[in-house]
């Protein structure tokens, strides 16, 4: 649905925000891989209070890399909690999308999520994360492309 803007001299018709969703969001493909990589848990200190970072520890080309993640959110740290509740280690699942945009353009992007199973229940405790800088998300990069060969 397109809506009126009316000035005093001239009326225009825009896309509203929904139809500019739809036109981004026509998805052609997706990939979602159970990696065998694990994010551990580790505690470290700073200011006299404990806190825990997220890491995944891989090798390219014969040298051991360490890739922080972190949560989307700030809240994201008690899902992440959670997700943790039952081991320091959890496992990592990658989701690669590829969409057109309103131009015809594809365009890609990849959703990284960290994953346990309750063994009570069998349900699966998740939270979505990204890596914590540029060079965080070359690493992993190249850590999955490693392990793809």
């Amino acid at each position: 649905m397109s809506k009126e803007i009316k000035n005093e001299n001239e009326t225009k018709t825009t896309e509203t925000e929904s139809e500019m969703k739809v036109a981004e969001t026509e998805t052609e493909e997706v990939t979602n891989s159970d990696t065998s990589l694990k994010v551990v848990r580790v505690s470290f200190v700073s200011n006299g209070k404990t806190y825990w970072g997220y890491f995944i520890k891989g090798k390219i080309a014969n040298h051991d890399v360490k890739v922080e993640l972190i949560p989307d959110d700030a809240g994201g740290y008690g899902v992440l909690e959670l997700v943790y509740l039952f081991s320091d280690e959890a496992f990592l699942n990658v989701k690669t999308t590829v969409s057109k945009n309103s131009m015809g353009r594809k365009v890609s992007y990849t959703n990284y999520e960290v994953y346990n199973i309750d063994p009570n229940t069998g349900k699966k405790l998740k939270m979505t994360v990204r890596p914590a800088r540029k060079s965080d998300a070359s690493l992993l990069d190249m850590i999955i492309d490693y392990m793809k060969k």
